[in-house]
This record gives C-alpha cells, sequence and structure tokens, in this order.
C-alpha cells in the first residue's frame, strides 16, 4: 500500500469513528476518538429524543488530524435518571 492510499485510509478511519459517536457524561463531556483531547468544546446541542441526547463537538487539539480537517465529533447522552422513575409511595397513614 502506498503513503498517500495508507494516509487516505487513516483519514476515513478518524472520520468514521468521529460520526459514528462517543459517549458524553455531564461530568466529563465528550473525549476525541482520534486524538484523546477531554472535554471537547460543544458546537451544537440537539434537544433530548427520549433519554437520549446528541451534541456535535470540535477538537481543540491543533495536531489533532479531526481538529485539522475541522470535522465535527457526535457524542450522545443517555439520561440514567429515567430509568429510576420513583415506585409507588407506601402508605404512612396509621389505621
Amino acid at each position: 500500500m502506498s503513503t498517500r492510499k495508507a494516509a487516505a485510509a487513516v483519514i476515513a478511519i478518524a472520520i468514521k469513528q468521529a460520526q459514528a459517536g462517543v459517549d458524553y457524561s455531564p461530568r466529563t463531556g465528550a473525549t476525541c476518538p482520534c486524538c484523546g483531547a477531554e472535554k471537547l468544546g460543544v458546537r451544537n446541542t440537539l434537544p433530548w429524543s427520549g433519554t437520549m441526547r446528541v451534541r456535535f463537538h470540535l477538537c481543540s487539539n491543533p495536531q489533532c488530524l479531526l481538529a485539522q480537517l475541522k470535522q465535527g465529533i457526535k457524542s450522545v447522552e443517555i439520561d440514567s435518571g429515567a430509568e429510576r422513575q420513583p415506585t409507588a409511595k407506601a402508605s404512612c397513614a396509621r389505621a
């Protein structure tokens, strides 16, 4: 494989990883799938769709391939609190 083809393959893989999405945590943010930079800046946030919210980020690491390409990185947040719905309260009334 030529150097040019190898570079194109690396670029294609990095873009696919960015488009596939990474996990998002309100506490730690999103991590770049290419260089590992943490707490990426948010470019766009979509509204909640059920228990899921999608955001798009840009990596700020100037040495990162995705940052150089200005490729957005998708992140997905799952609302884990929605799974813990309160159960029916027991009656505390005395007879």
